[in-house]
């Protein structure tokens, strides 16, 4: 299971959100043909903005898209070091506008 391609993970999505192709393009405005070499893997070097943009439409991670790392699943976080750490990690999935997002809501946070 490990050795899954890029565009098995992106159908397995794509079929966890009862998504097709077309939908998928609305969602995010990808071109339905690039959505397509995607899945049958004939883009050996998928854009990250396009992952990124697909990944967040299908409510999962461009890192799990690209390379089947779910290694932040389930993380606990003990102590404001580690929780630092982990934000750091996962701060190269998330576009501007959801870290924009993400540190207006640690602003706005009740003390």
């Amino acid at each position: 299971m490990g050795n899954r391609t890029f565009g098995e993970r992106l159908q397995e999505a794509m079929a966890k959100n009862n998504i097709s192709a077309l939908g998928l393009k609305a969602r995010t405005g990808v071109n339905e043909r690039t959505i397509h070499n995607y899945i049958h893997d004939k883009q050996p070097n998928p854009n990250k903005r396009v992952v990124e943009k697909i990944a967040k439409s299908l409510h999962t991670t461009s890192r799990y898209l690209l390379y089947g790392d779910t290694s932040t699943s389930g993380v606990k976080f003990k102590d404001f070091k580690a929780l630092r750490d982990g934000l750091k990690f996962l701060l190269d999935d998330l576009g501007s506008d959801e870290k924009f997002e993400l540190i207006s809501m640690l602003s706005t946070r009740k003390k």
